[in-house]
């Protein structure tokens, strides 16, 4: 794992492939989120490119503007790295477009 000023670079020793940058203004947006949904689950809706939903974590993070220029699949990583954290936990929610059960969510209260 590498950290700059602005952005986490987690590389995986099996893999070939150069890691995507997860830049701090994307936990923040997730984060803003999560609290705005007030504690409820919200869709993770991680897709590799545009058009996103605005009701997904992917969405929120990939909202105009957005610094880095092209967008890519972020959501997974940074959902990964909060809920190691205790943040958020994963849970099942319905898409509210699809009416499918997806992967979603919730941000967890602290006391």
């Amino acid at each position: 794992m590498q950290v700059r000023h602005d952005q986490v670079k987690i590389h995986f020793e099996s893999s070939r492939y150069n890691a995507l940058p997860l830049y701090f203004w994307m936990f923040e947006r997730t984060i803003d989120y999560l609290l705005k949904s007030n504690y409820e689950p919200v869709c993770i809706g991680a897709k590799l490119q545009p058009p996103y939903d605005d009701f997904s974590v992917e969405g929120q993070i990939w909202k105009d503007p957005y610094p880095t220029g092209t967008s890519y699949k972020a959501t997974p990583h940074v959902c990964d790295i909060l809920a190691l954290a205790g943040y958020i936990e994963y849970i099942k929610v319905v898409n509210p477009k699809t009416r499918r059960e997806v992967q979603g969510v919730r941000l967890l209260k602290k006391e």
